[in-house]
């Protein structure tokens, strides 16, 4: 397991680098700005994008150098928020979406 997630973390890594590069936002800064602009609006605090940022790596983070490789099982929830920041970043940057892409969308966004 922990090869797998090294690896969904090093296309992650690269992903985000090149929409940076392209003038695009990946995923999660997108997720970050937009929770900090709502936090205003919402609780008229003034919390920090890497805030949120920091708590959506949290569990990928300790999957990655906490399991020590071992298998685990996660909910289906968790995995879906995973797949969909990885997907959402590969649509941005190539703007195409495999059937298994539109699957994925359609079972868990209904779109």
């Amino acid at each position: 397991m922990r090869s797998r997630i090294t690896h969904v973390q090093l296309h992650w890594l690269v992903q985000g680098k090149l929409l940076i590069e392209e003038g695009k936002e990946p995923e999660l800064k997108e997720y970050a700005t937009q929770c900090a602009e709502d936090s205003k609006n919402i609780v008229d605090t003034e919390l920090q994008e890497k805030d949120f940022a920091t708590e959506a790596n949290y569990f990928r983070n300790h999957c990655k150098h906490y399991m020590d490789g071992n298998p685990i099982t996660i909910s289906g929830w968790a995995a879906s928020g995973i797949l969909n920041r990885a997907i959402t970043n590969y649509f941005s940057l190539t703007g195409e979406e495999t059937e298994l892409m539109k699957q994925f969308n359609w079972k868990v966004n209904g779109v």
